[in-house]
Parts: structure tokens; C-alpha cells; sequence
């Protein structure tokens, strides 16, 4: 119990650290020059803060505002962008009212982070490249976040 605020208790909140943030960028830039994409790629905590970001040499300088929307999007509602556009693409009120949103973008590509159950972050991938490809950049370096986090 709260002495300030009797009856009302803290919501502790992970988030995402440096470090891992820093394994996730590694990995979406080898996945990137394996598979040809000159991408930029942003890590958020779950409030929306910055962790980590990089801009591979190449990748257009536009990519640095859709990279970091699409990681808003995510740390917002916690599902990836491409699930969300697919929940709400019917619903004329909803796309519409949605793209108003500071960092609305639906645009697939990033990533809810999620270990032991709870969201701590999230990943997005944006540069030159498609959806396809920023979807499986940014799979991969989550992967590589979950592989870092569970091996330690």
C-alpha cells in the first residue's frame, strides 16, 4: 500500500535494456546486408523512449521518422504493425482516427518485444527495403534479443 495514495499500489515496468537493444540492432544490420536492405532501425521501451537506434550508411534519411512511428505504434498497442492493420483495415472510423496518432504507422515491420510474458519493448526496421524484408529484419533481431535473454 501506498502511503501517499492508500489503496492504490505501483505497476512495476520492464523495459527493454541497452545492451539487449544493442544485440537486436547487431543482428537486423547482418540480416540486412545478408538479404541486400540498407535499413534503419529503432528500439523503444514500452513507455516510447528511445533505447538504441542506427542508420545503416545507405539508408535513406526518410526511413529515420517511418523507423521510429512504426516503433510508437508498436510500444502503443503492443501488437506487431502488420497484426494491427489487419484488426483494424475494415474499419473506415478506426484507420482514420488511427493514422492521427503520434506514431500511427501500420506499416509492417515492427515488432512487440515480449520476454517472460510481459512487453518490454519494441523493434522496427524501416530503410531500402519492403514490408516483406523489414518484417523478417526485425523477427530476426528479436530473435536475437530472446536468444541473448535467455541464454543469461
Amino acid at each position: 500500500m501506498n502511503s501517499l495514495n492508500p489503496g492504490h499500489n505501483l505497476v512495476p515496468a520492464a523495459s527493454v535494456s541497452y545492451g539487449l537493444a544493442q544485440v537486436g540492432i547487431a543482428a537486423a544490420i547482418s540480416k540486412s546486408l545478408e538479404i541486400g536492405c540498407l535499413v534503419c532501425i529503432s528500439v523503444l521501451d514500452v513507455g516510447g523512449h528511445q533505447i538504441a537506434f542506427a542508420r545503416m550508411d545507405g539508408a535513406p534519411f526518410q526511413s529515420i521518422n517511418v523507423s521510429l512511428s512504426k516503433a510508437l505504434s508498436v510500444a502503443g498497442n503492443g501488437l506487431a504493425n502488420h497484426e494491427f492493420w489487419e484488426f483494424i483495415k475494415t474499419e473506415e472510423q478506426i484507420t482514420s482516427a488511427a493514422s492521427q496518432l503520434i506514431g500511427g504507422n501500420w506499416l509492417g515491420g515492427g515488432l512487440p518485444i515480449v520476454l517472460e510474458g510481459s512487453l518490454v519493448g519494441a523493434l522496427s526496421v524501416s530503410g531500402k527495403s519492403n514490408m516483406t524484408q523489414d518484417i523478417i529484419i526485425a523477427k530476426v533481431a528479436v530473435g536475437a534479443i530472446e536468444a541473448e535473454y535467455f541464454t543469461k
